[in-house]
């Protein structure tokens, strides 16, 4: 049986931490080192737990006192860099905003995703000894297993 801290286990200790990173519950709980078949069903039941969903509203408001700023401060500005790059038509910027806000609450698959690294080389061959060639690039994936 895990260990329990403060009326919490390691692994709900583990996904509030996730959680307060923005994650969403399952992934969160993937985080928290939830069996990978459960993940879905222990993320949504801890959000059903008030005291761990009460530490988590206590730690954020811990931490905007702390800092100053808030996950809806963080909104609004993106919101706001949002409509001033459509006004001046740079569509990127405008995507780039909606990356944001969507990374603020877990929903990027890129942001806190799998545990993947990509090693990208650039071999070129031009120049040297006089020989013209066109770069090639060769790329691995290495995926951690956990």
């Amino acid at each position: 049986m895990p260990t329990k801290v403060k009326n919490r286990t390691v692994k709900q200790q583990a996904w509030i931490e996730a959680m307060l990173t923005g994650c969403i519950p399952t992934e969160a709980a993937r985080i928290a080192k939830y069996k990978p078949d459960q993940c879905k069903f222990r993320g949504y039941e801890n959000t059903t737990k008030s005291y761990l969903m009460d530490e988590i509203d206590r730690r954020k408001a811990e931490l905007s006192a702390e800092t100053g700023y808030t996950v809806e401060q963080a909104q609004k500005e993106y919101e706001e860099a949002r409509e001033l790059a459509m006004r001046i038509n740079q569509p990127a910027a405008a995507a780039g905003a909606v990356t944001g806000k969507a990374r603020l609450f877990g929903m990027d698959k890129d942001a806190g995703g799998k545990d993947t690294v990509t090693v990208v080389n650039v071999i070129s061959y031009a120049g040297s000894a006089g020989v013209e060639s066109p770069k090639q690039v060769e790329s691995t994936v290495i995926e951690e297993d956990g």
